[in-house]
């Protein structure tokens, strides 16, 4: 195990911690993700992009607004 962590730059008690709990890990990971996904996607409304697009603008304007004397 301290090969490992080695290799891995981690603690000993590091490495010995995620093998005793190596079933409980693997059990959450199977139910974090399904199997069949592929791909993650993330949704958001027309308002956040709206907003984002609008402090994207702000901030190139205060860009050069610094940039310029």
């Amino acid at each position: 195990m301290s090969v490992i962590g080695r290799m891995h730059g981690l603690a000993p008690s590091t490495v010995q911690s995620i093998v005793k709990r190596a079933d409980k890990i693997k059990e959450m990971a199977g139910s974090a993700t399904p199997p069949t996904a592929t791909k993650v996607t993330r949704f958001r409304d027309a308002e956040m992009e709206s907003m984002e697009r609008m402090l994207s603008t702000w901030i190139d304007d205060q860009t050069q607004r610094l940039k310029t004397p």
